[in-house]
């Protein structure tokens, strides 16, 4: 990179889809993108199929990196609960089977987001979901990113069985990527991150989900920063950027992208 050239940015907690992106054109995206100076964006669509990426990826193949999964399993998860997190709905194990077709394919280039535990970091009028992060469903995902080098995205708030259950998923395998969206959710607690990270070195963060202006709730707001009141970077924070300054990802996970 030449001495003083701005560095390009790689949003890894992007959703293309009717939820984040009304009406907007992938050329429309774009231009947001460049203004922004985002070079790459992906993770899952919101509020459409998997197939929503399609467009954009011809449009603009060297731009995207489409992810699979979000909306179709958070569905099967909040319509059948443990059927679905345990692999034994038939409507589960067929988009699976799917999902992996696609995955040989080079279709998509992660699986994720997905809400293992969102309880206290969901915004208002989200649904709640908490299943088990080594859950069979997560298990066979785990695998698909093990065999077609692609990182699993997941949603989890730092509760300590939450916690455990993801430490038992990465230790499975260490050729798989994990990474993990609002690094910490809604503990906001560095030790908690720090040991992890220096613990599972397949482990990977996004700090996307901390702008307190999409949080009214002020205790949720203030669990979720890893800023101080005066909006200045806490030390422990500081100090775990900087000793893993490797692991961590940019992401904006915006509702209002034209901010």
């Amino acid at each position: 990179q030449p001495q003083g050239a701005a560095l390009p940015l790689a949003d890894l907690h992007f959703h293309p889809g009717p939820v984040v992106w009304p009406n907007h054109t992938p050329e429309e995206i774009l231009r947001v993108m460049d203004r922004a100076g985002v070079r790459w964006a992906g993770n899952g669509t919101r509020g459409a199929s998997d197939d929503h990426w399609a467009s954009l990826v011809q449009t603009a193949s060297g731009r995207f990196i489409p992810f699979a999964g979000l909306d179709p399993i958070r569905a099967l998860i909040l319509s059948q609960g443990e059927e679905a997190w345990s692999l034994r709905s038939p409507e589960i194990t067929r988009y699976v089977e799917r999902l992996e077709e696609h995955l040989r394919g080079r279709q998509f280039r992660g699986i994720g987001e997905l809400f293992v535990n969102n309880r206290n970091s969901r915004p208002p009028n989200a649904p709640e979901s908490r299943y088990p992060a080594d859950s069979p469903l997560m298990r066979r995902l785990f695998a698909f990113a093990v065999t077609y080098h692609v990182p699993l995205s997941i949603h989890m708030d730092a509760e300590p069985t939450s916690v455990e259950e993801l430490e038992r998923l990465l230790a499975i395998d260490r050729k798989g990527t994990v990474i993990w969206a609002h690094c910490g959710g809604a503990a906001g607690d560095a030790s908690v991150v720090r040991r992890l990270l220096a613990q599972h070195p397949n482990l990977l963060c996004d700090l996307s989900g901390r702008d307190d202006r999409s949080r009214p709730n002020p205790e949720v707001r203030r669990r979720i920063m890893i800023t101080d009141e005066g909006r200045q970077l806490q030390s422990e924070w500081k100090a775990l950027l900087e000793d893993y300054s490797d692991r961590f990802l940019v992401g904006t996970d915006s509702a209002n992208p034209g901010q």
